[in-house]
């Protein structure tokens, strides 16, 4: 015990480690916030209307607090390790997420950005995505959804929050849907819900495509916002 005592404490010299929920030092991820990440509220936050269809939006809890706080290490701080527990209280939703003609579930995330993914060395999403297949039984992931274009390579990432006009501005002219299988059932993966546009684009992009989206399930999402208000 002492021993593994002074390599940790050596460790910390080289490479100081921090809680990535609470910042308290020497752990990655302390006991009350992994409790609190696999108990938090996930529920039905939202139901999207789409061509006469009512697809349901789940979020693993709000964007607040020690879930904000591992986000955003999980995504600016390659925090990889982070999208297992940041989708551990999925479970409380496993039964929502089956349709009756199907036993197998197709995971798609919606993409991050190329320059976003280069800069990063991975994709948020595809490792949300990866989490929730490993929360699930018979599940498959599946990288259809693609952006159009190299809009987001030559435009320089924002860091700055975006207008909630320009959010919901968001077409699915935007993204492609590569071939696959049209008639197995989806679920849509992505890290945060602001205000619900690029969900809903990357949603419509897909049922256009001819393919069966039958929920949403997102990291987080903020609380106190409408979503989806451009709802036909």
């Amino acid at each position: 015990m002492k021993l593994k005592t002074a390599a940790t404490e050596l460790m910390n010299l080289v490479a100081p480690v921090r809680c990535s929920g609470c910042h308290i030092v020497d752990l990655r991820l302390c006991h009350p916030c992994h409790t609190f990440l696999f108990s938090g509220a996930s529920s039905r936050v939202s139901t999207m209307s789409i061509a006469g269809r009512s697809i349901p939006v789940y979020s693993a809890g709000e964007y607040s607090g020690v879930r904000r706080s591992c986000l955003l290490d999980f995504k600016n701080g390659s925090r990889r390790y982070l999208a297992k527990h940041l989708l551990g209280g999925a479970g409380a939703f496993t039964d929502s997420l089956r349709h009756p003609d199907s036993s197998v579930l197709t995971i798609v995330p919606t993409p991050s950005s190329l320059r976003g993914q280069w800069s990063r060395g991975f994709s948020p999403t595809g490792l949300l995505a990866k989490a929730l297949h490993q929360e699930l039984a018979s599940t498959v992931v599946n990288r259809s959804l693609v952006r159009r274009g190299l809009a987001g390579v030559l435009r320089k990432p924002q860091h700055t929050p975006r207008p909630r006009a320009q959010r919901l501005a968001r077409s699915d002219q935007d993204f492609r849907v590569r071939e696959f299988a049209p008639r197995v059932p989806i679920v849509l993966v992505d890290d945060v819900a602001v205000t619900g546009g690029t969900l809903r684009a990357a949603t419509v992009a897909l049922i256009a495509a001819e393919r069966c989206v039958l929920a949403v399930v997102v990291a987080a999402h903020v609380p106190g916002r409408e979503f989806f208000s451009l709802n036909p």
